[in-house]
């Protein structure tokens, strides 16, 4: 008896879709689907039965030789129970498979079906070439037998090679709402670009939208319109889109009234943030999870005596052309929760001084990765904020930094960024927040900005 991992081959043809066929219909195409039942007896090679399997790669050719599915790479679905292929539109006619082989959800080819006369072809029954018919308006299903490929070699399955290139991807959720008495889903257009130019676009349905994107491919520009609202542009790196894979990125529309918006919350890839202090001045902190200012005292090993914190924060703010007007520009910046001073702040805190703190512009270049309390970049007090601290030890806060990024858009030379510090000296005062590098995306620090 052999031994093989999967089920007998099977060719089924489904229910057809209409019962009443002329001449008009004759070359109505048919659909071919493969079927990939799980393993029912496990793997002689010791592989896992719950690998997740992602893709079945197919090459099929017609009757007369040409390639129809060159090494199709067809998703494999979970449908009541079982796991199947997205099914394949091919005109009637006579049809051979001459390759076949299934991926994991990494990308690595984990089983394959062998071809007649390889030295593995006696393990099953129905190897390859398998031929098979497409009839018009009719579901033609295959249950190929697969072999695991482990601890073998292409050429035992009668391959020369796996010239299989697998492109690894992901995809994320996306929600698309405006507001109608309430937010709604809502039917938009996507259009994503990356370093190369234009990269993928389709229409968002009123409901949660899964898009598949090449991992390798980032970072992404996601481009989301609607008739009669503003149109939604954000940069996203690999990293920000991989965490909404099961929390959908949520984008609420708003409706148009004249001034473009420029929206901005990098990552850690994109963003430019770093803490400087003044207990350790030669000391880099551009991977802080922090933007904070504070004034505190610290124990022995962590600086002598009292000293103070600042933070630089920088935008790409190049996509807002010269001359144009700011009409209004908001910083929001989220408390952190997981902030390492938080067991000596207790948060956002006027312990025993006023935590009021300051905005300014940054006015000399600075590099994320070498900025120190001794080489900080030198700022301006024009047009700075004098805040009052947040009103509690937790609060996130919304700052109107309208007049700053006039002044960046009008001196794009002169300008590097905000400077986060407190207005005191006086210890112990301290304001928190999440830095670009906070492994929660929704913390990072965002900037939106509608100018015309």
């Amino acid at each position: 008896m052999r031994a093989i991992l999967f089920p007998f081959f099977a060719v089924i043809l489904l229910v057809s879709f209409g019962c009443n066929r002329n001449s008009e219909l004759e070359n109505n195409p048919g659909l071919l689907e493969f079927m990939v039942p799980t393993p029912t007896g496990g793997s002689p090679t010791g592989r896992p039965q719950e690998e997740i399997l992602s893709e079945l790669v197919v090459t099929v050719v017609d009757a007369n030789g040409d390639r129809i599915l060159d090494q199709e790479a067809l998703p494999i679905v979970n449908f009541g129970g079982d796991q199947v292929t997205e099914p394949v539109s091919l005109t009637p006619g006579n049809y051979t498979v001459t390759e076949l082989w299934i991926t994991n959800e990494d990308g690595d080819i984990v089983y394959a079906t062998p071809q007649a006369g390889s030295e593995l072809a006696y393990l099953v029954d129905t190897p390859l070439p398998i031929s098979l018919s497409i009839t018009t308006d009719e579901v033609t299903q295959i249950t190929p037998q697969l072999l695991s490929v482990e601890e073998s070699t292409p050429q035992d399955f009668g391959y020369a090679f796996f010239s299989f290139e697998v492109v690894p991807t992901f995809n994320f959720l996306l929600g698309t709402f405006i507001y109608n008495s309430g937010f709604q889903l809502t039917e938009a257009d996507l259009s994503i670009t990356n370093t190369d130019g234009d990269y993928y676009s389709t229409s968002l349905e009123a409901a949660t939208n899964s898009i598949k994107v090449g991992t390798e491919d980032g970072p992404f520009t996601l481009t989301i319109s609607k008739s009669g609202y503003e149109t939604y542009t954000q940069l996203f790196s690999v990293d920000s889109l991989l965490y909404h894979r099961t929390d959908p990125l949520e984008v609420i529309l708003m409706e148009s009234t004249g001034p473009d918006t420029l929206i901005l919350q990098p990552d850690s890839a994109l963003g430019k943030d770093a803490v400087i202090w003044s207990n350790f001045p030669d000391r880099n902190l551009g991977n802080s999870q922090d933007v904070q200012a504070l004034n505190w005292t610290w124990r022995s090993g962590f600086g002598s005596g009292g000293g103070s914190r600042a933070s630089l924060i920088d935008f790409d703010l190049s996509a807002i052309p010269e001359g144009a007007t700011v009409t209004s520009a908001t910083l929001f910046l989220s408390y952190n929760p997981t902030s390492a001073e938080i067991p000596f702040t207790g948060g956002h805190s006027s312990l025993t001084a006023s935590n009021d703190y300051q905005l300014e512009r940054v006015i000399e270049a600075w590099d994320e990765d070498a900025v120190t309390w001794a080489n900080q970049p030198a700022a301006t007090s024009t047009n700075s904020l004098q805040l009052s601290g947040p009103p509690s030890a937790t609060a996130d806060v919304a700052l109107d930094v309208t007049a700053l990024i006039q002044d960046s858009v009008d001196d794009p030379n002169n300008s590097y960024g905000l400077k986060l510090s407190l207005q005191g000296s006086a210890y112990y005062a301290a304001v928190i927040f999440a830095s670009s590098d906070n492994a929660n995306p929704g913390l990072h620090p965002k900037l939106i900005v509608t100018y015309e």
